[in-house]
């Protein structure tokens, strides 16, 4: 058994990884990164429940919501776009990891939920602030606030996804013709861009953590 405060584990493991892939990214000639899970199921999994569920404390709910933030700020401000090919469902702290990224290419069956709200809490790691960034206020409050499951169409609709592959194409080799437009762009271009949107939303994307501990302190 885990003792109550033990998680913030595969998060720290992540921010480590992307933070050692920022500073090689001088070395990298296509300048941009994809993102991306293993087989077709599942994009990313979100944060384990019985974890979650043995927060008790302003402390430990602002810890958690921390530790989630660092883990995702360097994919927000990685210093090139970063392509997340969402390959699966992408569910909770999933979706929060996909929202995170600058662009999002989809399977056909990559269901997108921001369902935090089904639990009784709210979005801790800043997607729901990319949410908003991405989709508006209104569309983004309609979304979060009833926990509500898109589907790929759904989601390429309100422009959260920038494309869907077909269900019958490769979806690998549907990333790569996407990305065909990026890859004759300079990696200072690429670098630029990037940081006149990073720099826009440095401030809004920790509003959520002070809501998340406000809903785990009411929860008790």
């Amino acid at each position: 058994v885990k003792p109550p405060f033990a998680f913030g584990h595969e998060l720290a493991v992540l921010e480590q990884a992307v933070a050692k892939g920022a500073r090689g990214v001088g070395f990298a000639p296509s300048g941009r990164v994809v993102l991306t899970g293993s087989g077709d199921r599942c994009f990313a999994a979100g944060g384990d429940l019985q974890e979650l569920d043995a927060i008790r404390t302003t402390i430990e709910a602002r810890r958690m919501s921390e530790l989630g933030h660092d883990a995702l700020d360097e994919i927000r401000y990685f210093p090139v776009p970063v392509i997340g090919a969402i390959n699966g469902l992408a569910l909770g702290g999933g979706a929060e990891l996909a929202m995170a990224c600058d662009i999002r290419v989809a399977a056909a069956h990559a269901d997108l939920g921001l369902i935090q709200a089904q639990l009784n809490v709210t979005t801790a790691w800043g997607g729901g602030i990319d949410l908003i960034n991405a989709v508006g206020n209104n569309a983004a409050l309609a979304i979060l606030s009833s926990g509500k499951r898109l589907t790929a169409t759904e989601a390429l609709q309100l422009r959260i996804y920038d494309a869907v592959c077909p269900a019958a194409a490769d979806f690998g080799a549907f990333v790569t013709e996407f990305l065909g437009g990026y890859l004759s762009k300079s990696t200072n271009v690429l670098r630029d861009s990037t940081g006149f949107l990073t720099h826009s939303v440095r401030f809004a994307n920790r509003v959520d953590q002070t809501c998340l501990t406000m809903v785990y302190v009411t929860h008790e």
